[in-house]
This record gives structure tokens, C-alpha cells and sequence, in this order.
């Protein structure tokens, strides 16, 4: 697949606000929740329906190629998005607010410069959870001999083709989604400390 280089400007990575991360075993993606929430509509796609859970509402969204996220209110208010903006976020309690995100990947290369952390995974999904895990992630550069590099972004002018044929993966989110602190963290042996070059 071809690598979508993200800029600063798509992700937003640090956020006081903690998410949790859904993530099923599908090509289609994964919803990035943040409970507590709920954002205004000011503009753009406002659709209301009633379902009985969360995740109809989701999978309504995803049937409509205009829908970005989601808030899903107790009383079964489901709201059909577009991107939520950061800066419209209000607290109410229960309310839930999600957004459909994915990977973009690309094998061959890789992008030197700063990474968060470096660990072991079995895979590259479980490098991408890694990074879903870590605050600040948006991007990850996985080797067959098993290294993951975690990063805050990818930079175009940095991708160099490798033989070792590692996998650059982007965290793709409608733009102005905030992904910040997220539940699940995990602990791993051999990190390194945050902000190394390589």
C-alpha cells in the first residue's frame, strides 16, 4: 500500500483528555472514543438518529462515506459527524464521542530521525497497538527481525528505501482529531528512553 505522510496539522497528539481505544480485527479500521464528551454541532453533517448502542451508531457512520465520527448520548441520541474539532469539546457526562481512524502503510522504507520509544512486537499490529498505547504516537516503523519504532509523525523528505524491508505505518484520523492520553497502556521490556534518533 502507499504511505500517506501525515503533517502536525492532521493529528493532533497531546492532549490532557483520556481515550479508549477500540479496536477490532478489521481492514476497516478502528474508533478512537473519548467518553465524557460531546462537541456542538456548528457546521456540517448533523445526522440524528436513536439507537440502542454505541456500536449501531458507529455502524451507521460507516456506511455514509461524509461521516467521520460519532456522539452517542444514554438516552440513545446518535449523531452522525463530520470531524470533531478540538476546540469545541464541552464535558457531559456519559456522552460518548468517536472517531473513525486507520493505518496507512508502506513496506521497503523508512524515515530516520526522532522516536518516541523502541521495543519488541511479535507483529505489526502489535506495534500499532503499541503506539495507540503511547501518548503522542501518530506513526510507527516496523522491522522483520521484530524492532518498533514508535514516532510522533513521519516526514516525507525523510523516507529512505531500505533492503531490510521494514513497514511504515501512519495513524490516519479525520482532520483536527485530538488523540491524546489513552487507556490500555502497556509495559514493555528493553524501551528506550523517549526521543532517541535512529
Amino acid at each position: 500500500m502507499r504511505l500517506l505522510v501525515l503533517s502536525a496539522a492532521v493529528i493532533v497528539a497531546v492532549s490532557s483528555m483520556s481515550r479508549i481505544i477500540n479496536q477490532p480485527k478489521s481492514s476497516l479500521g478502528f474508533w478512537v472514543q473519548e467518553v465524557g464528551s460531546f462537541y456542538p454541532v456548528m457546521s456540517g453533517l448533523a445526522v440524528l438518529s436513536y439507537e440502542d448502542s454505541l456500536e449501531s451508531c458507529q455502524n451507521k457512520c460507516l456506511k455514509r462515506s461524509d461521516c467521520a465520527a460519532v456522539v452517542y448520548w444514554p438516552d440513545r441520541r446518535c449523531y452522525l459527524r463530520d470531524p470533531l474539532r478540538e476546540q469545541d469539546r464541552r464535558p457531559a457526562a456519559g456522552v460518548i464521542a468517536a472517531t473513525h481512524c486507520s493505518w496507512e502503510s508502506e513496506d521497503g522504507y523508512y524515515f530516520p530521525g526522532y522516536y518516541l520509544a523502541l521495543s519488541n512486537e511479535d507483529s505489526l499490529e502489535d506495534c500499532q497497538a503499541n503506539c495507540l498505547a503511547t501518548e503522542g504516537c501518530g506513526a510507527v516503523v516496523y522491522w522483520p527481525d521484530r524492532r518498533c519504532y514508535t514516532r510522533s509523525e513521519l516526514l516525507e523528505e525523510t523516507k529512505t528505501a531500505h533492503p531490510g524491508n521494514p513497514t511504515a505505518s501512519v495513524l490516519v484520523c479525520p482532520q483536527s482529531v485530538a488523540i491524546g492520553k489513552r487507556h490500555g497502556k502497556r509495559h514493555h521490556k528493553n524501551r528506550t528512553a523517549k526521543r532517541h534518533f535512529f
